[in-house]
């Protein structure tokens, strides 16, 4: 629920000159860049610039942290300016309130983001093994053969726009084999490639997983950041400690 104008009337002068500045980070512009999918500049598609909704359940919990940070952050902003305004209380027990239950609430989402990431591991080590296979040499003789021919005519090849012509024909060969054997470097943009478009044809599954966990994890990363630096921009943790332990505080920027 956003601040009221009665509870802006009730803050401290100088709480509702720090409102107008931690305003800014509730924008819809903030959230979106913040908590929101990340932008693609070289989408195709101008109208709808952002990665497709995930539609695997390790992503979509993700995505739903993300969302949740992004809710946390709303409801610990406006919490905070309430418990300033409530005058039943003094300053120093408002401004505790208000930590102590940001502070939890950080908390849950912080255990919450430790789960994901356990499962996010554990999947990215199964989609690993899954690309590891993929890159292995054929098992066909002939196959094998093939391979080994095209990597010598894209190793003895002088030219690297036709190489990197010969390559596209036939990934494969140049993916499962060490970048040396077809006369590249194991950082080569070309080699890199390779292995990458070799991998969306042999497991195209595991690749378009690993995109939709790409997306989703720089979601939730970048809402984690947010909700944990917006907090900590509106609340003086370190403040509230020296409180409960007795330190004296001139509300002065609550």
């Amino acid at each position: 629920m956003a601040i009221d104008q009665d509870t802006l009337n009730r803050l401290p002068a100088a709480a509702r000159a720090n409102l107008r500045r931690t305003q800014d980070h509730t924008t819809p512009v903030a959230l979106r860049s913040k908590f929101g999918p990340r932008l693609l500049l070289d989408a195709e598609d101008e109208e709808n610039p952002y990665p497709p909704a995930p539609t695997r359940e390790l992503a979509k919990h993700l995505v739903a942290h993300a969302e949740a940070c992004q809710r946390t952050w709303l409801n610990i902003h406006d919490s905070h300016y309430r418990s300033l305004a409530d005058r039943s209380v003094d300053a120093n027990t408002a401004f505790l309130r208000s930590a102590k239950a940001a502070r939890q609430q950080l908390r849950e989402r912080d255990a919450e983001a430790h789960r994901l990431l356990d499962s996010v591991g554990e999947k990215l080590a199964h989609l690993d093994t899954v690309k590891a296979n993929a890159l292995k040499p054929p098992t066909s003789v002939g196959e094998a053969m093939v391979d080994a021919e095209m990597r010598a005519m894209i190793r003895a090849e002088k030219n690297p726009i036709r190489a990197a012509e010969l390559a596209a024909t036939h990934p494969r060969a140049v993916a499962t084999a060490p970048s040396v054997a077809s006369g590249l470097a194991a950082d080569s943009e070309l080699y890199t490639s390779m292995r990458d478009a070799h991998l969306r044809t042999a497991v195209p599954e595991a690749m378009a997983e690993q995109d939709e966990l790409r997306d989703a994890l720089d979601q939730f990363t970048r809402a984690g950041d947010g909700l944990e630096k917006f907090s900590r921009d509106l609340i003086d943790f370190d403040l509230a400690d020296g409180l409960e332990k007795g330190a004296s505080w001139e509300p002065v920027a609550a």
